[in-house]
């Protein structure tokens, strides 16, 4: 029995913590993003989408290597919703990688160009991408 009533209590004492997040307002509430490729820290809140907290890096960042990152996500992220968006993403990105000398970047970027490009219906310059 003490064996027993022992248990139950450590298994509260776990999750006590996580009831107790579960009872914050999501709005209060905020998310660390972190991306350990580029090593930014931003905070989003739960008003803020990812895609904004993206193109607000853009506005923050330097234009180096974690700015063409960041142009990748958004180029990723709208390529099969919006992939007006995810194509003009790409070419900003691809120029700035461009100057850069970042050739691995620019194929990065000319892949998620064509399926964005695909989406659209325009196979012919999709696969001039590719």
């Amino acid at each position: 029995m003490n064996k027993m009533k022992s248990t139950l209590k450590i298994l509260l004492l776990v999750l006590l913590p996580l009831w107790a997040n579960a009872q914050q307002s999501k709005v209060d509430s905020a998310i660390l993003l972190r991306n350990k490729n580029i090593g930014f820290t931003h905070t989003v809140t739960a008003k803020t989408s990812y895609s904004d907290s993206l193109q607000n890096l853009l506005h923050d960042l330097p234009d180096d290597t974690a700015k063409v990152i960041v142009y990748e996500q958004l180029t990723g992220y709208y390529s099969t919703s919006w992939p007006d968006s995810s194509i003009h993403f790409a070419k900003e990105g691809l120029k700035l990688a461009n100057r850069l000398n970042l050739p691995l970047r620019q194929i990065t970027l000319h892949q998620a160009m064509s399926i964005a490009l695909g989406e659209r219906g325009n196979f012919s310059l999709s696969l001039e991408q590719a």
